[in-house]
């Protein structure tokens, strides 16, 4: 599998930018955090994106939501765990013996502190019960200067 640098956030998806998007930089995985829209239309985008599967935490709300996209054929996923702040999967990739299985966390924490502080909880565990490299990353929904905050 290979990596490439991070991608800057970008507009909720769309059938036309996500495409672009795989061209650009041929992911194996693709995870969309926060995409802003739901139901059928989820369907659509989702097949114009050009990834063979996908997983999806469903929207609360427009506050939340994240979308694993997946080409099978350079990696295997198997998700063992979704909340509505997480999904945990395994990662494979079945062309190379020299390669672990590895634990990756897709996070897009709640705004809302005490859910927050379960999530926090959740990870733990998972570190607790999966002996194994482990990749979390997403967006967790904290400040680290008061600046950040649009409201203040």
């Amino acid at each position: 599998m290979m990596t490439q640098e991070l991608v800057p956030p970008t507009p909720a998806p769309s059938s036309r930018a996500s495409p672009d998007l795989i061209n650009a930089y041929g992911p194996d995985i693709l995870v969309i955090l926060k995409p802003r829209i739901s139901g059928n239309h989820v369907k659509h985008v989702i097949s114009q994106v050009g990834l063979s599967r996908h997983f999806q935490v469903d929207l609360i709300g427009l506050s939340s939501g994240i979308w694993v996209l997946r080409d099978d054929r350079k990696c295997n996923v198997d998700v063992i765990r979704a909340t509505e702040q997480s999904v945990a999967m395994i990662i494979r990739v079945p062309s190379s013996s020299q390669y672990t299985p590895w634990l990756f966390s897709a996070i897009y924490a709640s705004p809302i502190l005490h859910k927050r502080m379960h999530l926090w909880t959740y990870l733990k565990h998972v570190a607790f019960e999966y002996n194994m490299p482990w990749l979390v990353m997403g967006d967790f929904n904290e400040l680290l200067d008061a600046i950040e905050d649009e409201h203040l």
